[in-house]
This record gives C-alpha cells, structure tokens and sequence, in this order.
C-alpha cells in the first residue's frame, strides 16, 4: 500500500492487515485509509487453516507438505513472525518448484517487513515479483516494493516500480491501486501534472472501481492549489456517488470548506446544510458546525447563524463571538454585551479579545452607556486592526491618564499625529525602551527599528539597533537579530557596541548553525580586541565549529586556548574545553592524552555529559591499561547510567573484568551472572559467559567452566564476535583437558586451529592438542599437530616449547 497525499491519508504498519492499519487520522484520511484496507482485504484474501498445536520450537512429529505449510500460515496469523519464517523457509527449501510458492515467498516477506528487517523483506517481494510474473502476488508483491522504496526515500524508484506495473495486466482493482498509488507518489514528489494524469486515469480508465470518489477528492485537493475550476465539481461528483456514507459526508464538508475559502458564503452554507442533514451522525457534521455559522453570518443570514450558535453545548470563544456578533448585528445590543464580556471572561486569542472588546464597546456605545464604552475601549489604542475605530469611540472624552498604559498612549498618539516632530525620535526610542522593560520584545524591536530607518542621524540610532537585536534575540527571533547586528556593525563600525554586537551575533550564527559566518565572526572579533573579555567564549566555540568542520588540529588548539585564556573561564567553561578537547583528541587516535583529562573530568559536572559509548571507551582504555581502579570509576557511572538491557549487560561485564583483575574472583563471578541474568542477546552476554567459564576453570570446576565455555560460543555466533568465540572454543579444550577427556580435548584444541587464524591462541592450541594427543596415546596425530605448530608459528613461543 502507498501513502496517499499529506492532506488525504497517513498509514501505518499492522501485521493482522498485512500492511496497513490506521493510526491517528483526520476522517478524511482514515477515510481513505478505510478503502485502501478492504480492497487489500479482497485482493489478499487467504484462509489460514489451524490445525496443528504442537510445540514450535521442536515438533514431535514429521508433517505432510500440506501439514507444514498450514503449521507456518498458523503461525503467520499469530503474529509469530521469526517462528513462521523458518517453517516457511524449511517449506521451500523442500518444496522448491511448487506453484504455490508465490504466496509462500510473499508471507516472507511480510514476516520480514513485520520484524522491521526491511532489505530481507525487498529481497523476498523482489524474488516473488521476478519469479512469478502473473497473478495477485506479483503486483501485490510490486506494491510493498514500491512502499518499501517511499520508505527508503527512494522515490524515483518507487515510481518505476508503479509505472513498469501499469504495463502489464494488474486487472482492473489491482490497476486502479497502482494508479492510485502512483499518483500519491508523484504528488509527494511534487509532479503535480503528472499526479494529476494518473489520478484522472483511475476516473477514466478504471471508472467502475471503487477509487473513482477518492481519486476525485484528490483531484480536487490538487485543483485547490492553483485556480480551483474543477473542485467543486470534482467534490460534487465524489459527494454524488460515493459509495459509503462517510466518503459522502467527507465530499460535503470539503466542499463546503473549499466553498468558503473561496468566499463564496452562500455555497458553502448549502453544502454543510447538505452534510448535516444526509449524514447527521458522522463526526463532520459536529466539525463543520462552526464554520456553517460563519457561512450563514458572511452570507448575511444572521439569524440561521444566531441559531446555530444558541446550542448549549456551543460555548468555546470562538462561538461566542460568533453569537456575540449576530446578536449586534440583529440589534440585540444589550446581549451582544453580555456575551462579549462572557468572552472576555476566558481566555481568547489577542486577536479575538481586541476585537470582541472593541466590539463590545461599541454596542454599549449605542445603547448610550458612553463611560462603559470608554472604560471597554481605552487599553485598545495601541492594537492597529482597531485603532481608527477605538480613537474614534474616545474623541468624545478626555484620553489623558496617569499609568503605563497612559505613557503608550501618548507616545502613540504624537507618533501618529506628529510624525515629523523632532522629539518623534525621541518618543520612539523611550516607546520602545518601556515596551521592552514590560517584556514586549516583538513590538519594542519594531519601534527600535523604525528608530534607524525614520531618523537615521539620530544620536541613538547605534544604540537603538543594538537594543533591537537583543529583543529580537531575546523574543526567539535569531535570523532577525542577526541581521540587526550586522546592520550596527555595517553603519557604526566605530561603536561602543561593535564588541558586544560580534560576541552576540557569533553566538546567534553558531545557534542557527551559520558555521561558516560564525567563525568568520568569531575570527574579527579575536582580530579586533585581542583582549576582548570573550576571549574564552571565541576560543571555545571557534574550536567547536573547527571541530564539526573536520579540522579537528586547529580544534585542538583553540580548545587548549581556551585553557591558557586571560582573563581566566569560568570553571564550567573550563570543564567543557577539556571535555571536547579529549573528545578531539580521541578523535586524532591520541588515546593517552585523551583518558586522563576525561578520567580527571569523571567528578565534576561534565560526567552528566558522558555518553554511554564515551564511558565503555575509558572503561575499557584504562581495564586494557591495568589501571582498575580509574576503569572501576567509569563503570560505575557507567552502571547508573545503564537504561537498556544492552547498556546494562555491558556495565556488568566491564565491572566484572575490573574485579577479576582485582583479583576480587568471586565479586567478579557475581558481575557476570548479573550479566547473563538479563534476557538480552549481546556481544556482552558472550563475554560474560566466556569470563564465567575462566573463573570456573580457576576454582577446578571443569565441568561447569565447559557449560561456560559452549554458552559462549553458541552467544558468539556471528562475525563479529569472533575473537570471543576462538577463546570460548579454546576453553572448552582447556575444559575438557581438566576433566582429563584427552581425546576430547584435543579435538577442541585442534578445531581452533582449523577452523581459525588467531595469531595468540591458535599456536597454544596447536601446542596443547599435541600434548593431549600424546596423552591420548595418539602419536602420530600429536605429531602432526606439532608440525602444523612450526610450519604456521615457528616464531610463537608455543613452538619453542619442548
């Protein structure tokens, strides 16, 4: 299945549909979603026939090959995806040419896709798509393909995949879903002609199916992009015929919405008068009530919207300044009062309490109450979208007041009505200083602004750029402050603020991750004030920014800067410098420079910067050094940091190898059965097991030191554990040469060599198998064992012994 258009559909994976399963979706994309599902429910129509309850992990029985593959399709339906995997892996390996293998190969495939192994389940859809180039399973295996490659964020092959389909013979459901999807995926791309073509070919060419109406929707969510001509059309054409009640009613209300945003009232009334009354039980119905209202009251039917709006479960602020305005506009003033000071009350928008408090003011000023109005409207006159109106609610009384709100005002009104005053200047700069001491940083920056640009010559004008920048900093607005820093130091390079306004603006392009305008920055700021009081700051950040650029030598020394800086860092400066020095310095492979300053950083504050990646390097750096004690200090913070099974199994067993080396044997045996007590599969757990087998052999147990050793080498499977599985094969030898099982040993010890190449434990293998073969009283063999020693090793000092 495909993703549809952002504005249409979300998906989600779900193994009991195969594929798709809905998630948290706006109707109308849970609606597409919903159709998307049946038709992928007739296409992969499969009846799973359970008659087999036996053990999975060892059947007890042999199964007939109808048997086998009923068993794998009964755990496929459970869910049991690795379980079902080997049974239908084993099926085919031992029904390699049946033809029904198609549906075998796709439930792989899904079993892959489930498991989240995504390159196994392409390889799986692609070898059905290959091998059986007829039937539903070739195009329902194209179709994950091509979901797979969105995944991917390989559009442009996904689009292949869909297109190559739609030159066979899908058959007309399967044709129109892969015209369908294929015009979704152009629409991601951002190819809306040619989404358009596709979508208007499942109208064309597969008019029957059931994807007529949500292609028409589409089609009509594309329309609205541009000029909008066929929208409606296409919206009524998907309303018409819709082929469920909840499309019909999705087609209404996006009528209805298109309808409004093209202002056109009166349609959209009707088309939400429609939805309500054919599909009055779907959840539109409730989502479009409000905007009915407003359809009713822009089409000037102001008392169908009153009504609308009198419903007592319609009390939100919107709606009650909805219904606050049909009542003024019905000359109903003395409610439309009460219910704007209802609104008032909460908590609306700025917006909406301005213009509701306006509002209010003016139908108690026509209801004569003069002072209420004044006293609604006077903190009004700084809000622009109500000014002209508020000045004129108050030019019968007198504006003078001795408050804040007072001082604005009058700033304002010799702003507006003496622009050209020369102490506008003034005003401006004092307007904007109060608003910034009030908090108001957006409107505080404009005025600081509108300083520079309307009296540029004005004594002020540096300072009031500077002030700008640190409002528009302060108010989350770093592309603007930025750019109001580099205008001061562009007009007055000879200020006394050119040493901030560097600082400042390095640090707001270092935020806004301008690496390059960043150290460029911090470079004149050290070029300009070779004493500057940030001289610590530009060090350490310029040695970030060198650090992420890959030059990672000049990040090194402006980190070691930083430490040599006059005046002094701060302490916490100081602890970061060193911090990302060592990280530096590892990253140079300077592993003993790098462990001590991170160890000596391990008590103060930066250890809540440590990662647990940062903590296993110097655990085992300093483990590998024999310091145990510095390693023991790591692992323990290390251990408190631990969240995951992974992270917990690999503290433990550093722990564990700190203790051994502390010759605390049994602490350590304690460490590592913490280790294997954590269900969880890791390179740690193998370890643990190799580590327990050692102590084992240590304390002459044999036996449980073999038992050990195997579990380790069964955990060690893979690659890249190797090392650990050569030492756990070795250990069994050393096991079983304990026990005093010669024959035995020397096998073990014989298969490290054969089966390995490890320039250690290899020639002592070599060296111990021929012993137990000689103890085994096997000569010959312990003598060909010893040859193998001094033609592989002759330099070992295993092949020196006698």
């Amino acid at each position: 299945m495909f993703p549809l258009p952002p504005a249409l559909l979300k998906r989600k994976a779900n193994s009991e549909n195969e594929g798709i399963a809905p998630a948290t979706l706006s109707p109308l994309r849970e609606l597409l979603f919903k159709f998307f599902f049946s038709i992928r429910k007739v296409l992969m129509k499969l009846v799973l026939i359970f008659s087999l309850l036996i053990c999975v992990s060892s059947p007890a029985f042999a199964l007939s090959e109808a048997e086998q593959l009923q068993f794998a399709d009964g755990l496929y339906s459970r869910g049991m995806w690795e379980t079902a995997l080997k049974e239908y892996q084993s099926y085919i390996d031992q029904n390699p040419q049946n033809k029904s293998n198609d549906v075998v190969v796709y439930r792989m495939g899904e079993c892959y896709r489930s498991l989240g192994r995504t390159n196994e389940a392409d390889q799986s859809y692609q070898r059905l798509f290959d091998n059986f180039p007829s039937g539903e399973f070739h195009y329902r295996a194209g179709l994950r393909r091509a979901e797979l490659m969105d995944q991917n964020g390989k559009p442009d092959e996904q689009i292949s995949i869909l297109t190559d389909m739609l030159k066979g013979s899908p058959g007309t459901e399967m044709g129109a879903a892969c015209q369908f999807a294929l015009g979704v995926a152009l629409e991601k791309q951002g190819k809306l002609d040619e989404a358009t073509k596709a979508y208007d070919s499942v109208l064309t060419k597969y008019a029957g199916t059931q994807l007529v109406p949500y292609a028409a929707l589409a089609l009509a969510g594309l329309d609205r992009r541009g000029e909008g001509k066929r929208a409606a059309l296409l919206y009524g054409l998907a309303a018409a015929t819709p082929g469920s009640p909840r499309l019909g009613a999705e087609a209404l209300f996006q009528l209805g919405d298109f309808c409004y945003s093209r202002k056109d009232y009166e349609a959209a009334a009707q088309a939400y008068e429609k939805l309500a009354n054919q599909y009055p039980k779907d959840e539109r119905v409730a989502q479009s009530r409000l905007q009915q209202a407003w359809s009713l009251y822009n089409a000037k039917r102001y008392a169908e919207a009153l009504k609308i709006c009198g419903d007592d479960d319609l009390k939100n602020q919107e709606w009650l300044y909805l219904k606050a305005n049909c009542q003024r506009q019905l000359m109903k003033n003395e409610e439309a009062a009460a219910t704007y000071a209802e609104l008032l009350k909460g908590t609306p928008t700025a917006d909406m309490a301005a213009t509701a408090a306006y509002e209010r003011a003016l139908a108690l000023y026509k209801l004569g109450r003069f002072q209420a109005a004044i006293d609604q409207a006077k903190g009004l006159i700084t809000v622009e979208r109500v000014k002209r109106d508020v000045c004129w609610l108050l030019a019968e009384s007198s504006a003078a007041l001795n408050d804040d709100a007072g001082a604005v005002q009058y700033y304002r009104m010799l702003l507006d009505q003496y622009p050209d005053s020369t102490l506008a200047g003034d005003a401006l700069y004092r307007l904007a200083h109060l608003l910034q001491k009030k908090g108001d940083f957006i409107q505080a920056a404009e005025l600081f602004g509108r300083l520079a640009k309307e009296f540029p010559k004005h004594e002020l004008v540096a300072q009031a750029l500077f002030a700008q920048a640190s409002c528009l900093g302060t108010a989350k607005k770093p592309e603007q402050a930025v750019a109001a820093y580099s205008e001061l130091l562009e007009k007055f390079p000879q200020s006394r603020f050119v040493e901030d306004s560097l600082y400042q603006k390095a640090i707001v392009e270092t935020y806004l991750r301008r690496d390059a305008q960043a150290v460029e920055t911090w470079r004149e700021l050290l070029a300009k004030f070779l004493t500057t009081k940030y001289l610590a700051d530009a060090r350490f950040w310029s040695g970030v920014l060198l650090e992420e650029a890959g030059k990672l030598e000049e990040s090194e020394a402006a980190f070691r800067q930083v430490l040599t800086a006059t005046p002094a860092p701060s302490d916490d400066l100081r602890q970061r410098a060193n911090f990302r020095l060592a990280l530096v310095l590892q990253r140079r492979e300077k592993p003993d420079e790098a462990a001590p300053i991170l160890q000596a950083l391990l008590g103060t504050p930066m250890r809540d910067k440590f990662t647990a990646e940062l903590l296993e390097w110097l655990g085992d750096y300093q483990l590998k050094k024999g310091e145990f004690a510095k390693a023991s200090e790591a692992v323990e913070l290390l251990l408190a940091q631990a969240k995951t099974e992974n992270w917990k199994q690999t503290a433990w067993c550093l722990k564990g190898k700190v203790l051994m080396g502390q010759g605390k044997n049994d602490e350590a045996r304690q460490a590592f059965e913490r280790v294997t007590g954590v269900n969880f599969k890791s390179q740690a757990l193998a370890e643990a097991w190799l580590k327990l087998g050692e102590l084992s052999l240590t304390a002459n147990d044999a036996d449980k030191a073999k038992r050990a050793f195997e579990e380790s080498a069964t955990l060690a499977a893979t690659d890249t554990l190797l090392p650990i599985r050569v030492q756990a094969y070795a250990g069994i030898g050393k096991s079983l040469k304990a026990r005093g099982d010669h024959e035995g040993a020397a096998r073990h010890f014989l298969s490290v060599a054969v089966l390995f190449d490890d320039p250690v434990l290899v020639p002592e293998c070599l060296y111990e198998a021929s012993l137990e073969f000689v103890a085994a009283g096997r000569a010959n063999d312990a003598a060909k064992a010893r040859k193998e020693l001094l033609e592989r090793y002759p330099d070992s000092d295993w092949a020196k012994k006698k």
